[in-house]
């Protein structure tokens, strides 16, 4: 088995120690098998133990943590490296007047969407109505854009498109040029994996409260606290609820 990560149990809060940012973790490592660390996929560390001292980041960045077999302690697995958590599509594509080659007509896009993944596209109402040109400004055309791009002696204008947060699952997406009439024309459709965080605990019945509390042994000393003879300033522990996240 290669990079794997059913033996991480937990990952701490990274700490900044002498310089280098402290990482550490809990598990209990497999026999034969030595934990890699990895800093937006690319291999930083292995060690044997549960923690490791990395150089400062220069920029933040996205950890994996896992467990390789020995052997492979200085294989790279960046291809196969879990999904990062992600809450948004962008749509990239190229338009402009060589969509209608007649009449050069092109007023602008429309991108259309579901409202659940893979619930069917809403053609009725457009998640976004993007114009092609500003201040009639045409930025497309013979000698303006990639070779290629576009009908002979066209060429087409780059546009993009970024949605909202969007809960985990696979989205279709759609867009359609359209002309001054508003008439559109072909549709150009794509279709995006999400893999979002989980979603805050669900609530309470009382619609307001997430995490509940309760304190126990408060009032009582921990072992050898105190000194010989002395009650110390007493203990408590605080144990905490919540409900299962809803997605």
């Amino acid at each position: 088995m290669p990079f794997d990560q059913s033996a991480l149990v937990g990952v701490n809060p990274p700490l900044f120690v002498n310089g280098d940012l402290l990482l550490s973790w809990e598990g209990t490592l497999p026999a034969g098998r030595i934990w890699q660390i990895y800093i937006d996929s690319r291999l930083a560390d292995r060690t044997p133990a549960n923690n490791a001292h990395i150089p400062w980041p220069q920029r933040p960045g996205w950890f994996d943590i896992g467990s390789v077999l020995l052997s492979e302690a200085n294989t790279s697995f960046a291809d196969s490296l879990p999904a990062r958590p992600r809450t948004h599509t962008t749509l990239s594509w190229e338009g402009g007047t060589f969509l209608d080659p007649a009449d050069g007509d092109v007023k602008g896009f429309r991108v259309y969407g579901e409202a659940t993944p893979g619930g069917g596209i809403d053609f009725a109402t457009p998640r976004a109505d993007i114009p092609a040109y500003t201040a009639r400004v045409v930025t497309d055309g013979f000698g303006l854009g990639g070779f290629g791009l576009g009908g002979f002696g066209m060429s087409g204008a780059k546009y993009s498109w970024r949605s909202g947060p969007l809960a985990s699952g696979t989205w279709n997406w759609a867009v359609r040029a359209y002309n001054s009439a508003g008439i559109e024309g072909a549709t150009a459709t794509d279709s995006d994996t999400i893999t979002a965080p989980p979603a805050p605990p669900a609530l309470y019945d009382d619609g307001v409260t997430r995490l509940k509390y309760t304190v126990v042994n408060f009032g009582s000393v921990g072992f050898d606290e105190g000194g010989f003879g002395l009650s110390g300033p007493g203990q408590a522990q605080v144990k905490l609820f919540w409900n299962a996240s809803p997605g």
